[in-house]
């Protein structure tokens, strides 16, 4: 049965997390004093059940807000402006909030990721985790960095899919072939350009 870990000394809490091998003892060469480093196999559960939550709760955001979308783009077929408008500000909010998180996606991007992972959570974190009572998605909607990756996640799945959208309302010749990938930077010029932001801004800067 696991111990509760309230009134814990730091100590005693690393004897329990050494017991079930939740972190590893080693030598520092340097001072010959001990230290303790997560042990990566047992962390890499972890974060195998931390992605696999992440990718699901954001995946089904994703699907609910496409579909309102794709059905406002329906019921707007016939006029143009309005699809663009309503693409646009979608666009610009997704892109906005990507690269606000540029860091954390570049983390969780990284081969260094499994070692920054950890350091969202404290020891008692960690141990509670491998001791829990209730499920992995009851246990990591507390943490700040579960909710900010799930939005983070959902927003580069909508991206992807308002990728899609962009170019079918870029307007192309007939004999020419669409490139396989348009810039970032070139998107949020067509979508300034298609809402009359850029002419707007023309107007006030001297």
């Amino acid at each position: 049965m696991a111990k509760d870990t309230n009134g814990l000394t730091r100590t005693e809490l690393e004897e329990l997390c050494l017991k079930q091998n939740i972190i590893i003892e080693r030598e520092d060469p340097f001072n010959n004093t001990k230290i303790y480093l997560p042990n990566i196999e047992k962390i890499n559960k972890m974060i195998r059940e931390f992605d696999f939550l992440v990718d699901g709760s954001s995946r089904g955001k994703a699907v609910n807000e496409i579909s309102k979308i794709e059905r406002f783009l329906y019921e707007n077929e016939n006029n143009p402006d309005a699809k663009s408008k309503f693409v646009a500000g979608y666009y610009s909010n997704a892109s906005m909030y990507i690269e606000n998180h540029r860091s954390l996606l570049e983390d969780k991007r990284s081969e260094n990721w499994k070692y920054l992972f950890v350091n969202y959570f404290k020891l008692e974190d960690i141990y509670n985790y491998f001791n829990k009572r209730t499920s992995a998605s009851t246990f990591f909607k507390d943490y700040n960095i579960y909710n900010e990756m799930v939005d983070l996640t959902y927003n580069v799945k909508l991206m992807e899919y308002l990728r899609s959208q962009v170019q079918l309302e870029i307007p192309i010749d007939d004999d020419k072939d669409l490139p396989p990938k348009i810039e970032e930077s070139n998107l949020k010029i067509v979508l300034l350009h298609e809402i009359g932001l850029i002419d707007k801004l023309k107007k006030q800067i001297p």
